[in-house]
């Protein structure tokens, strides 16, 4: 049984952030993981593999894109929109150059939680499956 991009989701819509930041970088998250589905074809059903490293799960959900700043700026998110999702809006030091950067950390945040979930469920559905077969 393999882990899906809805069983992520589901489970990112389960977190509680306890920072504005937080909450930004689990929104992205999902942003990815439902862009990845319409990107590849297979929606929200499509399956997510483990490898042994993160770098192959990395690369699939990136879509062709070279980095996670790059990933960002195919989005149509103003500086301000980008600012408000994170809650930087009050931060007024932050270049309009550095924005992307800033965005750029998060959606590799958001990946980082991504590659935690899944490996967390696949982990999860190992153990269920040991025990009912064992």
């Amino acid at each position: 049984m393999k882990v899906t991009i809805d069983d992520v989701i589901e489970r990112l819509d389960n977190e509680s952030a306890q920072a504005d930041y937080a909450e930004g970088v689990i929104k992205y998250a999902m942003d990815i993981l439902i862009h990845a589905g319409k990107y590849r074809g297979g929606g929200r059903r499509e399956a997510l593999t483990v490898p042994s490293r993160y770098a192959p799960l990395e690369e699939y959900l990136l879509c062709g894109c070279e980095d996670w700043e790059q990933y960002g700026n195919t989005e149509s998110m103003s500086d301000g929109e980008i600012a408000e999702r994170l809650g930087l809006e009050k931060v007024l030091d932050i270049e309009k150059s550095d924005m992307r950067k800033v965005q750029g950390q998060a959606l590799r945040s958001a990946f980082l939680l991504i590659w935690a979930e899944v490996c967390c469920l696949n982990r999860m559905r190992e153990t269920f499956m040991i025990r009912r077969t064992g």
